[in-house]
């Protein structure tokens, strides 16, 4: 999967400056809609892997933002149905943010360590 959407976003990379991020978009809102259509663990996890994928441009940034705040909602409102997928995805979002670390990677991280705590009581 993380290799599909590593083959997306090269596509994406070389087309023309001015539909770019227009492609990410677009990206972004199919990944969604799957997420609506046929159930958020598996978009969220392609979600997950384009956002690795996606450099570090000021260009791509609000889609990654906007693929954070969906994983994130997804795991407020309990869309995921395993707990190793809700944590798998979380945890590529902090490696993404990770190479521009700030405070919504330590958030991440708390909120990983909280779902790992959370998860160990239970079993």
């Amino acid at each position: 999967l993380i290799h599909c959407m590593d083959m997306v976003w090269k596509s994406i990379k070389v087309a023309e400056e001015s539909v770019k991020e227009e492609l990410l978009d677009q990206v972004v809102a199919q990944t969604e809609e799957w997420s609506a259509t046929y159930g958020g663990e598996y978009a969220y996890l392609a979600m997950a892997a384009f956002a690795l994928s996606i450099d570090d441009s000021a260009q791509c940034w609000s889609s990654v933002t906007n693929i954070q705040n969906t994983i994130l909602e997804g795991q407020e409102n309990y869309l995921f149905e395993s707990e190793d997928t809700k944590l798998l995805c979380l945890s590529m979002i902090a490696a993404r943010l990770s190479r521009t670390a700030d405070a919504r990677v330590t958030g991440l991280i708390d909120s990983i360590e909280q779902s790992l705590l959370e998860h160990s009581r239970q079993t």
